[in-house]
């Protein structure tokens, strides 16, 4: 859906992406909304593209626990970074301390309410923090 949006974008307008409407995830300034975000589907990634969706769960860094309350139970995974990675498949942009570590440990980020365009690179597969003994 969003690959939809993002290429209509790009022909009907002088925005060369979604991006340029939505602003950087550091310093969002939207010029657009979604008023109504409606599915046929009781499926897991829509219930998670419909909480995407929201501006107010993006762009702001939350507890890794949060969308482990949130989802965990939704996608039957009850591990942080495999339900990132899982969600991260799908195009979500979703940033951790295992994706950049310049990123608080317990802490991670949806940074775009859409989903990365796929003629945009994903960052790599996020991955177990490592333990040190």
């Amino acid at each position: 859906m969003w690959n939809a949006i993002d290429d209509w974008v790009i022909r009907s307008s002088s925005y060369h992406s979604l991006f340029e409407i939505y602003g950087h995830f550091t310093e969002p300034h939207p010029d657009f909304v979604v008023l109504k975000f409606n599915t046929d589907s009781d499926s897991p990634i829509c219930r998670f593209a419909k909480f995407s969706s929201q501006f107010i769960n993006c762009s702001k860094f939350v507890p890794k626990s949060h969308l482990l309350e949130l989802f965990s139970d939704t996608f039957g995974i009850n591990e942080f970074v495999p339900l990132m990675n899982y969600l991260r498949k799908f195009r979500f942009d979703i940033r951790s301390k295992e994706t950049n570590v310049a990123i608080d440990d317990g802490s991670y980020m949806i940074a775009y309410p859409f989903t990365l365009p796929t003629r945009k690179q994903m960052n790599f597969r996020a991955k177990h923090a490592e333990i040190n003994a």
